[in-house]
C-alpha cells in the first residue's frame, strides 16, 4: 500500500485458525486487513480457493466455517479476496492457515501458527512469535531457529521476540520462518511463517493482530492481546473496552481490560473452539483503530492419571487405650481416577500384607458403582484390609509403608501410583502411629532374718528384699536396672517384654541398726529404671504389694518397749532408837533398766508421796541406772498411824514413735512390780488425868452435903498413833460426866477441855473426909483396835501403874478442905516468853512459909527439877521457868518442850495448911 501513488489501495493480512481432528471451526478474516483509505464498510470477500484437506463455507462479509476431513491432522489453507468500493476497485489476496490438531496421549508436538505485522517504510517493528503458538501438552516452547527475510532483516529471541528492519525504502511484503520446539523426550518441533507488511502511509495507523491460545477443559485461559500488536508510529495502544468484545465469545466469558489482559472462562465441560473480536486504539493524532480475532482452542487432552490415599487406624480391640500385639491396623485405599480417560484393570498392592509377612487379601467395597470394572473419571473405589501388629510395630512406635496402585487407559498404558497419606498430589508413605505406653513397676518385699529366734528385730540382724519386676506398658524395655539408697542392689541389667515379670534377677540384703528398731520399721523405695525402644529413660518408684501404687516398703520391726523399777527405801533413824519415828526421814534409792529393745528417752520416775530428784535421762536397750534418782522421804504422822510407809513409785520413759512406757516399782525385782513397804515403830497408848475440885458453895470453908466437886480431865495421847472416838467413863456413883467423844487426838497432843464431871458431895463422902475414885478412857486406832487407861492423880506422887502401861494410875483423891487463915494458890499454867505474863510456876502466897521443897516430873515420872525455899521472899524468887535444872535423863538448863507436868510442894514445918500439895502444871511455849 503505498497511498502516495494516488491509486485507491486496500490490504489483506493472512489469517490463522486451529481446530482439532473432525471438528469444524468459524473465524472473520475481515477483522485484520486494512483498507486505509475506504470507502469503509464496501468491503466484499470472495473465495479464491478452497482447502484441498477439507472444506470451507465463505461468506462476503468474510466470515467462514472450515470443515477438515474425516481424521485428517495437519495443515490445511485456503485463499480469499478482498475489494472495496473504490474508484478504481482496490483488491487484494490473502491466505487461511488452518491447524487440525488431535490431542492424543503421550508427547505432542508444539503448534505454530502463521504470524503477520505491519510496520512503515524504513520502520523496525517488534513482535512475539510464541503469543499465538502452543503446545497441546502444556509443555514450554522456545524458538530454536528462523529464516532470513528477502526484504529486510530479522533478530528472533528464543523467548519469542523479534525485531524485523525492513530494507531501506522497501514497500510490500517480506517473510521469515521461525521453528518452535518442546522440551518433551524426544523434543518435538514446529514451523511457522511471519509475514511482514511494510505501507508507506502517511496517515496514522495501528495494527492488531490475530491471537492463538490453547487451554484444557473447565479452565480459564489468560493472556493479553497486546502482546503481538503494534502500532508503527510508536503510539500507545489501548483496547477499547466500550465496545470489546465486538462478538463472541461463543462458548465462554472473557473479562479483557483496557491494557490488553484477559480471562476467558469456557464453558463448563466444553471442548472446541471459540473466538472473540476486539479493537484497539492508539494515542496518535487523528487516533487509529484496528480490530483482530482471539482464537481459542479448548481441549481434552488425554492424561490418563491415577492416585490412592491409604490411611490407617489401629483398632484397640481390649480397650485398654493402647496398641498390642495381634491387635489390627485397618488400612483404608482410596482410589480416584485422577485422569480424563476412564481405566481398566485396577490392582492395589501391599508389601506390608505379602510375603513374608502373613498375607491379607486387599478387598473393594465399595466405589464401582455399575459394576464394570472401569474406573471411570468421576468414580472413587475404596479398598480395605487389616494387619496385625508386631512386637516390632509396637517397639517401632508407628508402621511406615505404601500401597502401589496400578490401572490401563484405553491406549493400554499402565498408570500407576504410590499411595500418600492424605493427598492424591503427594506420594508420601502413610504412617500409622502406634501408641506407645512404656511403662515398668517394681514391687519390693522385705523378710526379716530372726537370726537369734527370739521373736523379735535386733541390732546387726539382716532384711533379705526381692524384687519382682513388671513390664506394664507394650513396648520391650531394655537395660531394666534397680537401684535402692538403702542397700546395694545385686542382679541385672535384664530385658522385659511387655508383660513379662522377673522376680530372681535382683536381690538385695540390709543390717538393721539400733535406730530402725527405734524407728519401729525400715522404709525406702527402691527405683527401676528402663529405656524404651526410642532410648527414652521409663521407671518407677518400688511399691509394697501392687504395681499401681508408689507406696513405700515399710518392713516392720518388732519393737518391745519396756522399763523397769526397784525402789530401795534406807530409814535414817535420826534418833539411833532402832526404829523410824515421825519426822525422821527414808531415803529412797531408785534403779531403773531398759528392759525393751528401742531407746527410751525422757525417762522420768514420779512418786506419789516424794519428789523424786534427778533425770530425765535416755536409756538404751539393756542399760540399768542406779545413781540419777534419789528421794528423801520424812515419815508423817498418817504413816506412823499405819505402821509402815507403803507405796510404789512410776518409772516412765518416752518411745521412738513418743509412746510413753511405764513400770511400777517393785521392791527387789525388775520382773515384779510390788510396793516397797518401810516399818514404822508404833506406841499405842492413852493417859488420863483426872482432878477434882470442892466447890464451897456456901462459902463456910468447910464442906457441906449437896455442895460439889467439879473434876477436870486431861486426856493425853501418849502413843505415837492418831487415837479416834474417845471417850471417858467412871463409875462414881451419881458423877454427871458431860463432853462428847473427842473424833482425833494427835500423839502428844492433851484435851482438857472436851471433858467435865460434877459431883454432888454426900454425908458419906463428909464423913470420909474425901471422895476417890478413877475414871477410865477408851479410844481406837486407825484400825479399830481399842486402846484405854486408868485415870491418873497429877497430884498423887505415889504413881501406883495398877494396869502396867507405865503411866501412873493413882485414883484422884478430893480431900474436903479445911478453912484455911490465909491465902495460898497454886496457878499452874506456865509461858516462859518473856513477855511478863506467867513466865514462872506462881505459888502465892508461898513466901509465907519459906522451908519447903518444889518438884517437878515430866508425864513419864523424870524429876526435871527442884528446890528448896521455892518462891524465895517475895513468890517470885528462886522459880521454876521451863528450865531443866539436869537429871540422870535429861540435859541440864535445857528448855522443857511443850506439855503438861506434874508438881510435889512439901512443907516440913509450917504449911498454909496441908503437908503436902500435888497436882500438875502446863508449859505452853
Amino acid at each position: 500500500i503505498d497511498p502516495n501513488n494516488g491509486a485507491n489501495e486496500i490490504l489483506a493480512v493472512d489469517d490463522i485458525n486451529d481446530t482439532f481432528i473432525n471438528l469444524p471451526v468459524s473465524g472473520d478474516v475481515s477483522t485484520n486487513d486494512l483498507n486505509a483509505d475506504g470507502p469503509a464498510g464496501t468491503e466484499v470477500f470472495t473465495l479464491v480457493s478452497g482447502p484441498a484437506n477439507g472444506t470451507v463455507v465463505f461468506n462476503a462479509d468474510g466470515t467462514y466455517t472450515y470443515t477438515p476431513n474425516l481424521d485428517f491432522v495437519g495443515t490445511d489453507t485456503f485463499e480469499y479476496q478482498i475489494c472495496d468500493g473504490g474508484n478504481p476497485i482496490a483488491c487484494d489476496t490473502a491466505i487461511v492457515t488452518i491447524e487440525v490438531i488431535n490431542v492424543t496421549i503421550g508427547n505432542e508436538p508444539p503448534v505454530a501458527n502463521n504470524d503477520t505485522n505491519i510496520t512503515l517504510v524504513d520502520v523496525p517493528v517488534n513482535g512475539n512469535v510464541l503469543v499465538n503458538d502452543f503446545d497441546p501438552d502444556g509443555d514450554p516452547i522456545i524458538v530454536t531457529a528462523n529464516t532470513n527475510p528477502t526484504n529486510g532483516s530479522v533478530v528472533v529471541n528464543p523467548d519469542g521476540t523479534y525485531t524485523y528492519t525492513p530494507n531501506a525504502g522497501f514497500v510490500g511484503v517480506d517473510t521469515f520462518e521461525y521453528t518452535i520446539c518442546d522440551n518433551g523426550t524426544p523434543a518435538l518441533c514446529d514451523t511457522a511463517i511471519v509475514t511482514i507488511y511494510i505501507i508507506n502511509s502517511n496517515t496514522n495507523i495501528t495494527v492488531a493482530n490475530d491471537d492463538a491460545y490453547n487451554g484444557e477443559i473447565n479452565t480459564v485461559i489468560s493472556g493479553n492481546v497486546l502482546d503481538n500488536d503494534n502500532d508503527p508510529e510508536g503510539d500507545n495502544q489501548t483496547v477499547d473496552i466500550a465496545i470489546s468484545p465486538i462478538s463472541g465469545p461463543s462458548n465462554g466469558t472473557v473479562v479483557l481490560n483496557a491494557d490488553g489482559t484477559f480471562d476467558y472462562t469456557p464453558g463448563t465441560d466444553f471442548i472446541g473452539t471459540d473466538q472473540f473480536v476486539y479493537e484497539i486504539f492508539d494515542d496518535g493524532s487523528p487516533v487509529a483503530t484496528d480490530r483482530a480475532t482471539v482464537y481459542l482452542v479448548i481441549q481434552k487432552t488425554p492424561a490418563p492419571a491415577i492416585a490412592i490415599v491409604k490411611t490407617g487406624i489401629v483398632n484397640d480391640e481390649n480397650q485398654d487405650g493402647c496398641a498390642n500385639v495381634d491387635e489390627t491396623i485397618s488400612y483404608t485405599f482410596t482410589v480416584t481416577n485422577e485422569g480424563n480417560v476412564p481405566l481398566s484393570s485396577i490392582s492395589v498392592t501391599d508389601p506390608l500384607l505379602e510375603a513374608p509377612n502373613p498375607v491379607v487379601p486387599i478387598i473393594l467395597v465399595s466405589g464401582d458403582d455399575n459394576g464394570d470394572g472401569i474406573l471411570q473419571e468421576t468414580e472413587t473405589w475404596t479398598y480395605e484390609a487389616d494387619y496385625a501388629l508386631t512386637q516390632i510395630d509396637i517397639d517401632a512406635g508407628q508402621v511406615i509403608n505404601q500401597a502401589t496402585v496400578e490401572g490401563t487407559d484405553p491406549d493400554s498404558t499402565v498408570v500407576t501410583d504410590l499411595s500418600d497419606d492424605d493427598s492424591v498430589f503427594e506420594d508420601d508413605p502413610t504412617v500409622t502411629e502406634v501408641c506407645q505406653n512404656p511403662v515398668i513397676a517394681l514391687i519390693k518385699t522385705g523378710i526379716v532374718n530372726d537370726t537369734n529366734g527370739n521373736g523379735c528385730a535386733d541390732v546387726d540382724e539382716t532384711i533379705d528384699y526381692s524384687f519382682a519386676v513388671h513390664n506394664l506398658g507394650n513396648v520391650t524395655l531394655n537395660n531394666v536396672m534397680i537401684t535402692d539408697p538403702l542397700v546395694t542392689v545385686v542382679g541385672g541389667p535384664i530385658t522385659l517384654l511387655p508383660g513379662e515379670v522377673n522376680n530372681t534377677a535382683f536381690t538385695a540384703e540390709y543390717v538393721i541398726t539400733q535406730v530402725d528398731i527405734d524407728n519401729g520399721s525400715v522404709e525406702n523405695q527402691a527405683t527401676v529404671t528402663a529405656e524404651d525402644p526410642a532410648g527414652n529413660t521409663v521407671s518407677d518408684l518400688s511399691d509394697n504389694d501392687s504395681v499401681l501404687e508408689d507406696d513405700p516398703t515399710i518392713t516392720v520391726l518388732c519393737q518391745n518397749p519396756a522399763i523397769a523399777l526397784i525402789k530401795v527405801g534406807i530409814p535414817t533413824d535420826e534418833n539411833d532408837n532402832g526404829c523410824p519415828d515421825i519426822g525422821e526421814t527414808i531415803v529412797y534409792n531408785f534403779s531403773v533398766k531398759n528392759t525393751g529393745n528401742v531407746m527410751l528417752s525422757n525417762v522420768t520416775i514420779t512418786d506419789p508421796i516424794v519428789a523424786v530428784v534427778g533425770g530425765p535421762i535416755v536409756l538404751a536397750p539393756e542399760e540399768e541406772d542406779t545413781t540419777t534418782f534419789t528421794a528423801i522421804y520424812t515419815i508423817t504422822q498418817a504413816d506412823v498411824d499405819a505402821g509402815f510407809v507403803e507405796n510404789q513409785a512410776i518409772v516412765e520413759g518416752t518411745e521412738p514413735d513418743g509412746n510413753v512406757v511405764s513400770d511400777l516399782s517393785d521392791d527387789n525385782s525388775y520382773l515384779e512390780d510390788d510396793p516397797t513397804i518401810i516399818d514404822v515403830c508404833q506406841n499405842v497408848s492413852i493417859a488420863l488425868e483426872k482432878t477434882g475440885q470442892f466447890n464451897d458453895e456456901n462459902g463456910n470453908f468447910s464442906s457441906d452435903v449437896g455442895e460439889t466437886i467439879s473434876y477436870e480431865f486431861a486426856i493425853t495421847n501418849t502413843g505415837v498413833v492418831t487415837l479416834y472416838d474417845i471417850y471417858i467413863t467412871d463409875p462414881l456413883p451419881g458423877i454427871e460426866i458431860t463432853g462428847d467423844p473427842i473424833a482425833q487426838l494427835e500423839p502428844g497432843e492433851v484435851d482438857t477441855v472436851t471433858f467435865t464431871a460434877t459431883y454432888v458431895i454426900t454425908q458419906e463422902d463428909i464423913d470420909n473426909g474425901e471422895v476417890v475414885n478413877q475414871a477410865t478412857v477408851f479410844a481406837e486406832d486407825i484400825f479399830g483396835n481399842i486402846v484405854q487407861d486408868d485415870s491418873d492423880d497429877p497430884t498423887d506422887l505415889t504413881n501406883n501403874d495398877n494396869n502396867g502401861d507405865g503411866d501412873p494410875d493413882d485414883p484422884t483423891v478430893v480431900t474436903l478442905p479445911l478453912v484455911l487463915p490465909t491465902t495460898f494458890e497454886i496457878f499452874n499454867g506456865v509461858t516462859p516468853n518473856g513477855d511478863g505474863f506467867n513466865d514462872f510456876f506462881l505459888v502465892e502466897g508461898i513466901s509465907n512459909y519459906p522451908v519447903n521443897n518444889m518438884k517437878i516430873f515430866n508425864r513419864w515420872g523424870v524429876l526435871v527439877y527442884e528446890t528448896d525455899g521455892y518462891g524465895g521472899s517475895n513468890d517470885s524468887e528462886n522459880v521454876f521457868r521451863g528450865i531443866s535444872e539436869g537429871r540422870v535423863t535429861v540435859e541440864q538448863n535445857k528448855e522443857l518442850p511443850t506439855g503438861t507436868y506434874f508438881y510435889i510442894l512439901t512443907f516440913p514445918k509450917e504449911n498454909p495448911g496441908q503437908e503436902s500439895y500435888n497436882g500438875y502444871l502446863y508449859i505452853n511455849r
